[in-house]
């Protein structure tokens, strides 16, 4: 799988965002998966 210069391929970066909702998060603002995944809001 090819990897970004972070060394993170984009199949690990969705799950990243996924993983951040939940059943008590169903739903999430751009600027909270950013503060959850630690990834800039303009990546997400």
């Amino acid at each position: 799988m090819a990897r970004r210069s972070d060394g993170e391929s984009a199949l690990q970066k969705v799950l990243r965002v996924l993983d951040t909702f939940d059943t008590t998060h169903p739903f999430r603002t751009a600027g909270e998966i950013a503060l959850a995944t630690g990834m800039p809001a303009h990546r997400i």
